[in-house]
């Protein structure tokens, strides 16, 4: 736990008599939410004849009645803090108190902890994936670097040490773990696979300058395909690479066994980043990537974003750029071998032809495109601030999950999706309203009409960071939430980041 910081700040969603005082005065009551489900508290004071706008001073004994409430599809847990249980929490007025109550998603096959979170996390959109059993498999399982998880979201296993740091993973057809990342100080990007008990099969580093592994995508003969960057030059085996300029892209193609087969290099004078690849499973591999800067919000401020097919691998079939600027922060291939590409874009943009611009500071954006590259169709959803995708998966049947972050309000399709609005009182003695950031997932037909949207998230800040498809129509999720704790008495609250890991019908309200 640390004491309060922008992250973790008083809350006040609820105040006793008059206006917020800093510092708090006698009467007031602050309520905070945790958990990835939706509700309300309700307060009401207990002393007669005095309503929520009586005088700034209570009298003897007055004391306040807190009662939650829960929206459709969450259930209430219970109150933390001076109270405890689901019963109504009556807390004196004699002094500032805060009180968290906590509110779960009801249709939840499981929602497990598992352990610190971290807001500037590495991660990929394949930080989480699945077996034919329905074990699961995260890159960045908490303290861990990988960790395995039965179909009930039991921890089978986990590693830790070695130096290393996790962003991807994926199962073979054999049903062997692949997992990429880098390890070691100055990075080297790193791949290696296990068994599914977590035993060693091999392990292979890319070497050169600051190389970080970023995504990974295995194909029906078991071929691995790991994108990363690096500066400078890059070897891996007898393979080398050179780069450009800058930071480039590297792509490599590694044998079921682990032996380097070819490494592939993507970029020019300026500095390239964040890629992602997808394979179709048979000739095809797709990389995206943004070639020139960042801005804060993680769009390409010169230069463009840009997806390259390739089929077989080393021969360029096409390249599509995206006019503006946008991102590409996961890509996936369809069992009809088209392409779904998803991230974030400000402004207006222009992909294979579609054109799309942003409501508000940044939008969410997902498209599909043929064989060719031609974009079939191209959605954004979006709000007044900053909306995002920041994972997605193909089901076989063509069906997309998309799960981001937003802020504020977010529009998808006829639904609108509202973030939690909250007070914080900061140490300087300021006050602000303050829009947390909620995840939102949503489900979208081959034919990108969108099915289902909802949102998560409690009144700290919350990080979508992976999602995949489960039998039974089913998904499983990672997302950093902010967990608010108040057991100090009357010394406010104080947060930590809670990686879970939860598993729900994908359309359940």
């Amino acid at each position: 736990m640390r004491r309060i910081a922008p992250l973790g700040a008083l809350l006040a969603l609820a105040t006793g008599c008059g206006r917020p005082a800093v510092p708090p005065a006698p009467g007031q009551v602050f309520v905070v939410t945790n958990g990835i489900g939706t509700g309300e508290v309700r307060i009401s004071l207990t002393k007669e004849g005095c309503g929520l706008d009586c005088p700034d001073v209570f009298g003897k004994g007055a004391a306040a009645r807190l009662v939650g409430h829960t929206h459709p599809g969450s259930r209430f847990d219970g109150f933390s803090g001076p109270c405890t249980g689901r019963m109504p929490c009556v807390v004196p007025l004699d002094r500032p108190r805060w009180v968290a109550a906590s509110f779960s998603d009801a249709a939840a096959r499981y929602d497990r902890r598992l352990g610190p979170g971290r807001a500037m996390a590495p991660s990929s959109p394949r930080a989480i994936a699945l077996d034919r059993g329905g074990g699961t498999a995260v890159a960045g399982a908490g303290e861990a670097w990988l960790g395995r998880f039965d179909r009930e979201g039991q921890k089978a296993w986990d590693m830790t040490g070695g130096d290393k740091t996790a962003t991807a993973v994926v199962f073979d057809s054999a049903f062997d773990i692949v997992v990429v990342g880098w390890k070691g100080s100055p990075p080297a990007a790193h791949v290696e696979k296990r068994t599914a008990s977590g035993g060693p099969v091999w392990e292979l580093d890319f070497v050169g300058p600051d190389a970080r592994a970023t995504d990974v995508a295995v194909d029906a003969n078991g071929d691995v395909y790991v994108v990363g960057t690096f500066a400078g030059s890059l070897k891996a085996g007898n393979k080398k690479v050179e780069s450009a300029g800058g930071s480039d892209v590297f792509v490599a193609r590694v044998s079921p066994e682990g032996k380097p087969i070819d490494v592939l290099r993507l970029g020019g004078a300026n500095s390239e980043h964040a890629p992602r690849v997808a394979t179709d499973g048979a000739l095809s591999v797709h990389v995206a990537y943004v070639a020139g800067g960042l801005d804060t919000y993680g769009a390409a401020t010169h230069g463009e974003t840009r997806i390259v097919s390739f089929a077989p691998f080393g021969q360029k079939a096409w390249e599509v750029p995206i006019e503006g600027r946008a991102r590409v922060d996961v890509l996936r291939a369809t069992t009809g071998g088209e392409i779904v590409v998803a991230g974030r874009f400000t402004g207006g943009i222009k992909l294979a032809g579609k054109e799309l611009r942003a409501r508000g500071d940044g939008d969410a954006m997902v498209a599909k495109l043929d064989r060719s590259g031609a974009a079939l169709w191209a959605k954004s959803f979006g709000g007044k601030h900053d909306s995002n995708v920041t994972a997605m998966d193909v089901d076989p049947s063509g069906r997309i999950a998309l799960f981001g972050t937003f802020q504020d309000t977010m529009e998808i399709g006829k639904t609108t999706l509202t973030a939690k609005r909250v007070r914080r009182t900061w140490h300087g003695g300021t006050s602000s309203d303050w829009i947390a950031l909620d995840t939102w997932l949503s489900v979208l037909s081959p034919e990108g009409e969108v099915i289902s949207a909802k949102a998560f998230g409690g009144s700290g800040t919350d990080f979508a960071r992976a999602v995949t498809w489960a039998e039974g129509g089913d998904v499983v999720f990672l997302l950093d939430q902010e967990e608010l704790d108040v057991g100090g008495e009357g010394k406010g609250i104080t947060s930590h980041l809670e990686r879970r890991l939860v598993r729900r019908p994908a359309e359940a309200p």
